[in-house]
């Protein structure tokens, strides 16, 4: 609920200041978080903790969340009914 409550805030202040382009920047930069996540996973999995792997694992699934609620609140319809004639 707190990542629901953050990502209302964040497209208020963003959509405020640049309008609803500012959308789309927040969304591209989740989305490049989440690549950068990614290839820090790769190099986290061949080191020998686990510490640095569940604490990539935590932030992949808040970056999930956040990515998520941007959608539903952009007015994006679920990945299944997206592409539906």
């Amino acid at each position: 609920m707190l990542i629901k409550g953050l990502v209302v805030l964040l497209i208020a202040i963003v959509t405020a200041f640049f309008g609803a382009d500012g959308l789309v920047m927040v969304l591209a930069a989740v989305g490049a978080m989440r690549g950068v996540v990614y290839g820090l996973a790769k190099f986290a999995a061949i080191t020998p903790s686990q510490r640095d792997d569940r604490w990539l694992d935590k932030f992949d699934k808040v970056l999930v969340e956040f990515e998520y609620w941007l959608d539903r609140l952009s007015g994006g319809l679920p990945q299944n009914e997206a592409r539906r004639e």
